[in-house]
């Protein structure tokens, strides 16, 4: 959900901006209607469904590569912290957004672009086209990895970012 304000706020603020990495994104960034309803009316469904969407097939299993962690769980209590109502306005401005191709456009600064393999939220095939629209880009894709990509390829993130960053 960040990774478009990140976007809008490069694209708007180019003085204020040297860099930006964004991470799971995708344009459009569209969510299901079920989703969207669930999120509205049934939060704890759609906590569900956000979890079992957000995680590639491994995450389901104890193969996870942080001993101990149990990164379902995790992004499940996370989702459970949130006030009332703010899943649904977060999904509801994603799945409205408009402008990211033109956005994109004006961006001035280099950008990374960290993206799953098997991210059945934001496609990596939309990420690439929103990358490819970004001047100065740098597309990263991560194997094996669904939405959740800090949960599910910590240090996979870290080197990417921290490759970027240093570049």
């Amino acid at each position: 959900m960040g990774s478009l304000a990140a976007l809008e706020c490069a694209a708007r603020h180019p003085e204020r901006v040297s860099r930006i990495a964004l991470l799971g994104t995708a344009f459009p960034m569209r969510v299901s209607p079920d989703l969207l309803q669930a999120t509205r009316y049934r939060e704890s469904e759609a906590h569900g469904m956000i979890n079992v969407w957000s995680h590639s097939s491994y995450a389901h299993y104890p193969s996870n590569p942080g001993p101990g962690f149990w990164v379902i769980g995790a992004n499940l209590r996370l989702m459970q912290r949130q006030k009332p109502g703010v899943l649904h306005v977060d999904f509801a401005a994603c799945d409205a957004y408009k402008t990211g191709f033109e956005r994109a456009a004006q961006v001035k600064c280099p950008a990374l672009f960290v993206l799953g393999a098997r991210d059945a939220m934001t496609p990596a095939r939309a990420g690439r086209d929103l990358a490819g629209a970004v001047p100065h880009s740098i597309v990263k894709t991560l194997e094996g990895a669904g939405h959740n990509l800090m949960g599910e390829k910590p240090d996979e993130v870290l080197d990417a970012l921290l490759g970027f960053l240093r570049a």
